[in-house]
């Protein structure tokens, strides 16, 4: 269970400042508006979808626990 991310956004993700919303849109935390630059550079995948095939497709209920435990709301 895993998505192929850059290795910018895969620690973006991994510290929280990212997540995907359950159609799999990238969602921004508020929290990175407070660095300018890193915004800058996460902004633009801001609510685009990630292409995964469905066999392929993250757990519904991992991206939930991010979403809940790691992510910075």
């Amino acid at each position: 269970n895993g998505i192929c991310l850059s290795s910018l956004v895969d620690k973006a993700f991994d510290q929280g400042y990212i997540t995907f919303s359950p159609d799999l849109k990238v969602v921004i935390s508020d929290n990175v508006k407070d660095d300018t630059s890193l915004y800058k550079m996460l902004s633009e995948n801001e609510g685009q979808r990630i292409h995964v095939l469905h066999r392929d497709a993250p757990g519904e209920e991992f991206l939930n626990w991010h979403r809940e435990n790691i992510f910075m709301k």
